[in-house]
């Protein structure tokens, strides 16, 4: 495992009972899931915690687990791209618990 660093745009979250089809795994079949429909930037991994990153253009959405979230950032549109505002650190993380 790898850690790579991506940023997106937060478009929705859903959520969804998986059915009972032979295209789920089994261990999955009648639970609840929920879903992040999270569009990305084109930042080429760059870490806008460690420096300036910025990004003129997305890519196709992507939908994904939000437990794969580790921060909420912000971006600030200038010079016809956008600049990512990334205050995450060791210090501070999301979390998500049952509720």
């Amino acid at each position: 495992y790898i850690p790579q660093v991506f940023y997106g745009h937060l478009d929705n979250i859903a959520t969804c009972i998986i059915p009972d089809t032979p295209f789920w795994e089994d261990d999955l079949h009648g639970k609840l899931q929920i879903l992040a429909f999270i569009t990305p930037c084109q930042t080429e991994g760059q870490d806008a915690a460690k420096g300036a990153v910025e990004y003129k253009q997305v890519t196709a959405r992507v939908v994904l687990d939000p437990q794969t979230i580790l921060a909420a950032v912000g971006h600030v549109h200038t010079r016809d791209q956008y600049g990512i505002n990334d205050h995450s650190s060791t210090s501070s993380s999301t979390t998500f618990v049952d509720i």
